[in-house]
């Protein structure tokens, strides 16, 4: 991401589809190999997502590949639900944004979130074990 997008954690919204995209299409692949275990979340996304959708009642979270075909690339999009609809876009209150948003030209900012790394190979702990019965 070049331009600075408020709330942190934001995307775009057309960054966003193309990475859903390019995870649907990776999956239908028959010789697919995906071996991340898990992600790892900054707090920012889930702070921005409360603060800036006070009246959501739940989060979609969607899988995207940043780059096609490529599972390292792997990510979490997370768009609020507000009314039972994904609310990709909001219009920020006055001074309340800290970047240009130069998509849609409506006075809209993206309410999109991703910035979520794989683990592997990102993160450095150690998965947790498997459950035990």
């Amino acid at each position: 991401m070049s331009e600075s997008f408020f709330p942190e954690g934001s995307i775009p919204t057309s960054e966003a589809d193309q990475m859903i995209a390019n995870w649907k299409a990776f999956t239908e692949e028959p010789e697919s190999n995906f071996s991340i275990l898990s992600f790892s979340t900054p707090i920012a996304d889930f702070t921005n997502i409360v603060k800036f959708n006070p009246g959501a009642e739940s989060v979609r979270v969607h899988l995207g590949l940043e780059t096609a075909g490529d599972p390292t690339t792997a990510k979490l999009i997370f768009i609020p639900v507000v009314n039972g609809e994904q609310l990709k876009r909001i219009v920020m209150p006055q001074g309340g944004g800290s970047g240009t948003e130069v998509e849609g030209g409506d006075g809209s900012q993206s309410n999109t979130y991703d910035i979520t790394r794989p683990c592997p190979p990102y993160c450095t702990e150690p998965p947790p074990p498997p459950p035990t019965e």
